[in-house]
Order: structure tokens, then sequence, then C-alpha cells
């Protein structure tokens, strides 16, 4: 994918996924669990099935939505079926845009915002920033001070996938990080490709 040349200089918008991509979804289990970041429709069956390895779903009190979007609504939908006593945490707007395709749901719905806090118990008072941007308003980052771990749903996003837990060696994805949208040579005008994420900034500038 790419725009037409800016200025004098060569400059491309680059999405690909030659590499994989993968959709992350977490589970808190403590006195009260969370789900955070159902994944979107093309993961939905298999998801829940997995789930269900490792979750009772009428058990589960917390969908943690950082983010939302049509295709996660899919998955959202199918998720609430099967455990319909779960409460939806999310911020202002995603829970208006979540009000708007699902009106019934708003007893459902729990705005959160900056610094709010949810105890599930155990250590794991979980708590909230929101990080609205331009392409997503409704951006929210959650942190569980019992295992430090901030879950940034669409920040930091890369499309690789391999069967590594976690990111620990970083210099393998250094040439994704290297800039965030788009490299440009404006002396040459050559453009170099880069991995990055889901073009995440660059709809933002464009």
């Amino acid at each position: 994918m790419s725009s037409p040349p800016v200025d004098n200089y060569n400059c491309y918008y680059i999405y690909q996924r030659q590499k994989g991509t993968t959709a992350n979804s977490y589970l808190i289990q403590a006195t009260h669990t969370a789900l955070i970041d159902p994944p979107g429709e093309s993961f939905t069956q298999i998801f829940l099935e997995q789930l269900q390895v490792h979750q009772d779903l009428t058990q589960l009190n917390y969908i943690i939505l950082n983010h939302v979007n049509p295709n996660r609504m899919a998955t959202l939908k199918e998720l609430l079926q099967q455990a319909p006593q779960a409460q939806i945490i999310c911020s202002k707007p995603a829970a208006i845009a979540l009000k708007a395709a699902f009106p019934h749901w708003e007893d459902k719905i729990t705005i959160i915002r900056s610094e709010d806090f949810l105890d599930l118990g155990e250590g794991h008072k979980l708590q909230f920033v929101t990080v609205p941007t331009p392409r997503w308003a409704d951006g929210m980052c959650t942190y569980d001070p019992a295992t430090r771990i901030l879950y940034t749903d669409k920040f930091f996003g890369v499309h690789v996938c391999s069967d590594l837990v976690f990111d620990e060696n970083w210099k393998q994805l250094d040439r994704s990080w290297r800039r965030l949208v788009n490299i440009c040579n404006y002396r040459s005008g050559e453009s170099i490709r880069i991995y990055w994420g889901d073009c995440n900034s660059a709809s933002q500038i464009r």
C-alpha cells in the first residue's frame, strides 16, 4: 500500500505481513477474572474454543476493551452470548460505539477514566490510562501491578508471528522499530521497506 510522493521526496507507506501476524488476548484469573482484548472476527471460533479450555465462561467477570472496532464487536457478541454476566470495561468513546451498535448492552458497560482502578483481588488491582489518538479515539491501556505488565492493545504492534511467547530478543525487531511510519531517503529518493505494526501511525498523519 503506498501513497503518492510527497513534495520531491519518494515516500511510501508500507503494510506488509510476510512475517505473519497474531491477535493477542489475555486472561487474568484471580478472585475475579478478566479477559483483555478479545480478537477480531477472523479468530472468533478458535479463540472461544481455546478460551473455554482455560476458563468457565459462566464465571467470567469482566471483559476489558482497550480498543473497539466492528471486527472485534463480532467476537464480543459471541462471547457475551456465552458469558452474559460479564461486565464490559472500556473508555467513554468505546462505550458510545458499543451502545450505538448494541443499545441493549447499556447495563453491561462500565466507563473507565484515566487513573481508575479495578481490583480483581490477589494483588491484581488494575489501573487504566486513556490514550486517545486521531485514529483510535477510544484507546486505553491497562496496567497490572501484580505482574508489572502493561497491556497496550494497538500500541507497539508489529506483524511478526513466531513460536516465541515473549519478545525477549528485541534486536530481532530492531529493523521494524527503527521508524514508526515510513523511512524516506530524501537524498537518493530511495524508499526503505520495513515491517511496522498495523501502519499504526501512518494513517494518523496522512
